[in-house]
């Protein structure tokens, strides 16, 4: 599941490379206004707690395409419910609500704001009919 191309994390020094451990400080040295990084844009404090759950040993695990990869189905799993989903036990406006509290990028059903809108520069960066497109899309192919 790719979010939004607009939300990666490109910069001179290549995140890929470095370890957890590494990449949870690396933007803080550079003075960046947010710590969120990588491909999902995970803010400090949310990769630090959501490797944890995973028990991934972040002096060793590289933040490669694949582990953010993996966090993210993991997040999807534990905070959105995504095996619910999967299964048609909540519906996509369900499941994209529950999205939009971990992603401040993906619109709210009701109101087609980002649930984070006034937070720093946070804004959806999509539409809730495009959001629900994608999300049928998913949901018609079984892949995620």
């Amino acid at each position: 599941l790719k979010l939004s191309d607009n939300n990666l994390d490109i910069t001179a020094n290549n995140p890929e490379q470095e370890h957890i451990e590494e990449q949870k400080n690396w933007r803080r040295w550079r003075g960046a206004a947010s710590s969120a990084a990588g491909r999902y844009q995970y803010i400090r404090s949310t990769l630090i707690w959501i490797t944890d759950q995973m028990g991934l040993d972040k002096s060793t695990t590289k933040f490669d395409q694949e582990t953010q990869d993996k966090i993210c189905i993991y997040d999807m799993r534990y905070r959105c419910r995504l095996d619910d989903w999967l299964e048609g036990k909540i519906d996509d406006k369900k499941f994209l609500n529950k999205l939009s509290k971990v992603w401040a990028a993906i619109p709210n059903t009701e109101t087609g704001l980002s649930t984070y809108q006034g937070v720093a520069n946070n804004q959806a960066g999509m539409s809730v009919g495009g959001a629900l497109a994608q999300l049928d899309k998913i949901g018609q192919s079984g892949t995620v």
